[in-house]
């Protein structure tokens, strides 16, 4: 849309929703890393700041 800014795209996984296990393994293991200073470090490399990175982790 011309003019108007968009939400950065986030990345998503998809599993076998019946491989609960899986799931909550890989959930925990991104709440624990998503937002970390590692995290925040790789993704200046990519030019994206706490402004971007924030409200993805809000939502």
């Amino acid at each position: 849309m011309k003019g108007k800014q968009q939400k950065p795209p986030l990345g998503a996984f998809s599993f076998n929703r019946r491989n609960s296990e899986l799931i909550q393994a890989v959930n925990k293991a991104l709440r624990s890393y998503l937002g970390s200073p590692d995290h925040r470090a790789r993704m200046a490399g990519f030019g994206l700041t706490h402004n971007e990175i924030d409200p993805a982790l809000a939502g």
